[in-house]
């Protein structure tokens, strides 16, 4: 089973939704059917927890 990761994906209107999936191309997808609109890029969430 593939890890899951934290992405961020950003639309052209402004929105950015936050999704965990295993690669960019499945973030993509699983952003898609949350909000609808054109993705202008997609980014994996660091982790920020160590400070």
């Amino acid at each position: 089973m593939a890890s899951q990761t934290l992405f961020r994906v950003h639309f052209e209107d402004g929105e950015r939704v936050d999704v965990t999936a295993a690669n960019p191309d499945a973030a993509r997808a699983a952003a898609k059917k949350r909000h609808e609109g054109v993705i202008t890029k997609v980014k994996r969430v660091r982790d920020t927890s160590n400070g």
